[in-house]
């Protein structure tokens, strides 16, 4: 049971930079969209690297690639999900990860439909109280997809410009034509 436990919490992300940090060689801020910001670790002496990317500056809230932690004050036992407006989904039981981590994980399908969300509502209860985690999802998917990505180093501006490639990028995205990004970024 340690070892499944064990397994999981490597697998789940637990040992994301706000918790157990290990001796790294870096840990800089990469990227930001919206709410979000991501970070890039690497371990001194090791090719080795995470991203996690954050929740405005609420270290308690980290993005993996594939799921999304809150952490919360102690140990959940009951939890309630909402996404936008809709109807609460179910509400769940805490795994016995999640009491142990005093943390709630929103993976699986949950993590697919917060990916095209603009607000997440999270109410969950403890031995103590009963708590709720409000999130503004704006960024979301952009910070996700810089995970998934490898988080890259971050982007200097070139010389004659004062926007980054990232920044250019989503501009393109977002149907600014190449001229306009010109005009801006000089």
């Amino acid at each position: 049971m340690k070892l499944r436990l064990a397994a999981l919490l490597v697998l789940s992300g637990a040992w994301c930079p706000g918790w157990a940090q290990p001796q790294l060689a870096t840990n800089e801020v990469v990227f930001k969209s919206g709410n979000w910001f991501v970070v890039r670790s690497a371990r001194a002496r090791s090719d080795t690297v995470g991203c996690t990317g954050y929740y405005k500056s609420e270290r308690d809230v980290q993005l993996g690639a594939d799921q999304l932690i809150l952490k919360v004050p102690g140990k959940p036992r009951q939890i309630v999900v909402r996404f936008n407006d809709e109807v609460s989904l179910p509400s769940r039981a805490a795994t016995k990860a999640e009491q142990q981590l005093g943390a709630i994980v929103i993976g699986g399908d949950q993590f697919e439909k917060l990916q095209t969300s603009r607000r997440l509502n999270v109410e969950f209860s403890s031995k103590e109280k009963r708590s709720q985690v409000a999130l503004r999802l704006q960024g979301l998917p952009e910070a996700l997809a810089n995970i998934r990505n490898g988080c890259p180093p971050a982007a200097k501006p070139a010389a004659s410009s004062l926007c980054t490639e990232p920044l250019m990028a989503r501009m393109r995205a977002n149907g600014v034509t190449a001229a306009q990004v010109e005009r801006i970024c000089r």
